[in-house]
């Protein structure tokens, strides 16, 4: 019988971080803060890895302050910072943390209303010139209470100052009783994101860590498998999800999802052989368009017509299907490779292109309907997969 909702119930192929983690929050506990960026695509396990670290830090005396950015907040200063806060002010803790702001109540009352009407002194225009002091001041005696754990998820949508905040914690987290942890998907940093110098200042600095999160291979698939079947599966299956999916857990609790609604999900080969087939699931089609969308029409065009030609394809190819002139596809191609929705693979050929994941590929090929499809190419197609027959 299979599991119903259709998610591993473990975590697959990430006990290595989690250790180092682990020591990371013993050390913090200790008197020795540290700040880790957690990176990787969308859907690899960042979200469960904090899950399971939280499970573990329930067992220590430490408290859990969780923070997350998202794309409507993206342009508010101090977004994520503020969601913490927010964490602690609905379990009644407002004046609490009101008192504990001191002058710095001032400078985030205008966006963070819940803070009004706190007894503090408003009278502090010079503390407005160095917020990040004063907040380095709250985080400081909220970890002399008691060691914390903060937590600022999705950063990739942070505002430039609070990417700028995160930089001078990382100087200074180690006298922290603090281990600060932010995620961010590695696939939404276009070469010009802000987030990306970040990360090269906090490298150039000796400060702070990256911590990558790869794609499971094809044994932590077969075992997260069967962890979600409860059973051993045909070894055609388990490869075939692992092809499918490419090592991303998320597309393969989602790939399983679809198989089990179609009442065809019996790990086998006979299963195997439909999950070539089996229609893309919603999550993920939905996922890929909305980062397409962001961009603009003339990118969905472009990335439609190369999902239709196939997984790579080469730039005359694309130029001859959507009819452009050289300058005007570069143009597109230099933005879509900068977003990560394409990549060059000169090591194959000269002005190749691929796309970074099949089931982005797919997902564009199928926002199509097949009269679109016949238009961009004319010859015949062997359906989901968009290769000639």
């Amino acid at each position: 019988m299979i599991r119903s909702p259709l998610l591993c119930p473990n975590s697959i192929g990430r006990e290595a971080p989690l250790q180092d983690l682990l020591e990371r929050l013993d050390g913090a506990i200790s008197g020795t803060g540290s700040v880790v960026l957690i990176g990787g695509d969308a859907g690899v396990g960042k979200s469960r890895l904090i899950r399971d670290l939280k499970h573990e830090a329930a067992s220590r005396p430490v408290r859990v302050i969780e923070g997350r950015c998202t794309s409507t907040e993206s342009s508010v200063p101090y977004a994520p910072l503020m969601n913490a806060l927010r964490f602690r002010i609905e379990k009644g803790e407002g004046q609490a943390i009101a008192q504990m702001l001191g002058p710095l109540r001032a400078v985030l009352a205008p966006i963070f209303p819940q803070l009004e009407g706190s007894s503090a002194d408003v009278s502090v225009d010079r503390d407005r010139e160095r917020p990040f002091e004063l907040i380095f001041a709250v985080l400081e005696r909220l970890a002399a209470e008691e060691p914390m754990l903060l937590v600022l998820e999705d950063v990739h949508w942070a505002d430039q100052t609070s990417l700028e905040l995160l930089h001078h914690l990382a100087h200074r987290a180690p006298s922290l009783r603090m281990l600060i942890l932010a995620t961010y998907r590695s696939d939404e940093l276009h070469a010009a994101h802000p987030l990306r110098r970040l990360l090269g200042s906090m490298a150039r600095d000796r400060v702070g860590e990256e911590m990558r999160l790869s794609p499971l291979n094809r044994e932590e698939i077969t075992e997260m498998l069967r962890c979600i079947l409860g059973s051993e599966p045909n070894p055609a299956f388990a490869s075939a999800i692992w092809r499918r999916s490419e090592g991303n857990p998320f597309f393969v609790e989602e790939l399983i999802s679809v198989l089990a609604g179609s009442g065809t999900l019996k790990p086998d080969e006979e299963a195997a052989m439909i999950l070539e087939r089996a229609p893309l699931p919603s999550t993920v089609s939905e996922a890929v368009l909305e980062r397409v969308n962001a961009i603009g029409p003339r990118a969905h065009e472009a990335l439609a017509a190369a999902a239709v030609i196939g997984r790579s394809f080469d730039f005359e190819d694309l130029r001859g299907v959507l009819g452009m002139s050289e300058l005007e596809l570069l143009e597109i191609l230099e933005q879509l490779v900068s977003h990560q929705l394409l990549r060059e693979d000169p090591l194959v050929r000269k002005d190749s292109y691929s796309f970074p994941h099949a089931l982005m590929q797919e997902a564009m090929y199928e926002s199509l309907i097949s009269r679109r499809r016949r238009l961009l190419h004319p010859w015949p197609w062997d359906g989901r997969s968009g290769c000639s027959a």
